[in-house]
């Protein structure tokens, strides 16, 4: 965090270098225009700390535009007039978090920049904090409404994958919750799980529920629907990359996978995640072309190719939450 000192005494800025470069990231101005100019272009500043006394513009009106421009800064007035009135000014029309006096103890100046810092650090979580309730009451209203209306489109196509998804999405995150990730990466996994065959929905129906084995041509068109979700889903802003994670969940820690044959770490947690969570729903469930095959199967299946296709923490993790825990798909 950057902090900026303003004075018209050339002596005293290099001073203030030379006592303060260790301690703070210190830029310094020697006049409020100059002090206006940096913030605008090696901006932002999070303590700025000016004279009262300029030529030009003085103290409490640099800070007055300050505030304007950047209002987040921390406004600190450095003073050689003890004045109560201009404190009165620098208070009501610069917004200063501290009033000092020159000849200002170096200790006293550290201590209320530090503090300046500390601030501004919880402003600026605070506002991560409301900008992050925000977009979830956008997201709520707005994007899940969204989803829930192509996912609706799909569910007339094919109820079956409408279906596969909810519970995919299930899994996908009691496997992140069991893995221990942060709330916001198991929300990522929810929604991009809840989403991941979406492009399906290019699908043509009668392949989508033929009964049959399927020819090199019709799977071939099933196996596009991955590229075919990235694409519908690239253009919606989103805090997580969901469009990458549905391009990537049939993607195998060996390179066997498609659509571009990543390996390992290449391909992201949350797709390695729902990729093991996609396998177990869909051997588990009743599908076009044969009944269920059942848990014990799904199980057999991540173990077989824990390591090869699927990654061993998150087939761990999965064993545990269908063994240990008291997961249900609904």
């Amino acid at each position: 965090m950057k902090v900026l000192m303003v004075d018209d005494e050339i002596n005293l800025l290099s001073s203030y270098r030379r006592l303060l470069n260790e301690s703070f990231d210190l830029a310094t101005a020697e006049s409020g225009e100059k002090a206006l100019e940096l913030i605008e272009s090696a901006g932002p500043f999070a303590v700025i700390v000016s004279d009262y006394k300029m030529p030009k513009m003085n103290g409490v009106e640099l800070l007055k535009q300050v505030r304007v421009m950047a209002p987040d800064t921390v406004r600190i007035m450095l003073t050689g007039q003890g004045d109560l009135n201009i404190a009165m000014e620098a208070v009501n029309q610069g917004n200063v978090f501290r009033f000092l006096v020159k000849p200002c103890p170096h200790e006293e100046l550290v201590q209320s920049i530090s503090e300046g810092l500390s601030q501004y650090e919880a402003a600026s979580r605070q506002q991560e904090v409301l900008r992050q309730e925000v977009f979830e009451a956008f997201y709520q209203k707005n994007l899940q409404g969204t989803f829930k209306m192509i996912s609706t489109l799909l569910e007339r196509k094919d109820p079956y994958t409408a279906g596969h998804q909810l519970r995919v999405s299930r899994l996908a995150g009691a496997i992140a919750v069991e893995m221990g990730l942060e709330d916001q990466t198991v929300e990522c996994v929810k929604v991009s799980a809840s989403l991941h065959d979406i492009g399906k929905i290019y699908t043509p129906s009668e392949i989508l529920s033929k009964p049959g084995r399927l020819s090199e041509l019709e799977f071939n068109l099933i196996k596009d629907h991955a590229r075919a979700g990235y694409e519908l889903l690239q253009e919606i802003e989103l805090p997580w990359p969901v469009a990458d994670i549905v391009l990537q969940h049939h993607e195998r820690c060996d390179g066997s996978g498609y659509p571009k044959g990543l390996q390992g770490p290449e391909i992201l947690l949350e797709a390695r995640i729902i990729g093991v969570a996609d396998v177990v729903e869909a051997i588990t469930a009743h599908r076009p072309y044969r009944s269920a095959l059942g848990l014990d199967a799904a199980i057999s299946e991540i173990q077989k190719f824990k390591g090869r296709h699927f990654d061993p923490g998150v087939v761990d993790a999965c064993m545990r939450v269908l063994q240990e825990k008291s997961f249900a798909w609904e």
